[in-house]
């Protein structure tokens, strides 16, 4: 606990709020998958108008690492489905055009599932998609 403060303590203003940002949408979206289907939650996400058709690389650098910081501190946040909604979100009020693609391997022998979200039909978190068979996205 005393590194992750002198970590927070070295990082700028924008970054330590990006950080709790994502720690408080990373518990929400865990805490909504454990009492409502994936359904009901995505009735209540935002949808925001006007949105930019692209994500500079510096701004999807700092999600990913804030995601990821997060993940690692609290391992009950290591769900691609809770990461990859905490990011749709995110982004969704920064007015970024993003999707939510859910998918299974394409060449698997078992049924597994993987989250991530695009922007502009790139991956913005989570494995491309090129090794994925899309299942299902989010705005349809």
């Amino acid at each position: 606990m005393i590194r992750l403060l002198q970590r927070l303590w070295s990082l700028s203003v924008d970054e330590v709020l990006l950080f709790l940002e994502v720690l408080f949408l990373l518990a929400f979206m865990a805490f909504s998958l454990r009492r409502k289907p994936l359904q009901g939650i995505l009735r209540h996400l935002p949808r925001a108008t006007s949105l930019k058709k692209s994500l500079d690389p510096y701004r999807r650098k700092q999600v990913v690492w804030a995601v990821n910081a997060a993940a690692r501190r609290f391992p009950v946040f290591r769900n691609c489905l809770v990461q990859a909604l905490a990011v749709y979100v995110l982004l969704t009020r920064r007015r970024v055009a993003s999707v939510l693609l859910i998918g299974s391997p394409m060449n698997a022998e078992t049924f597994t599932a993987h989250a991530w979200v695009e922007v502009g039909g790139l991956p913005v978190f989570g494995e491309p998609a090129q090794h994925f068979q899309v299942l299902y996205s989010y705005p349809p």
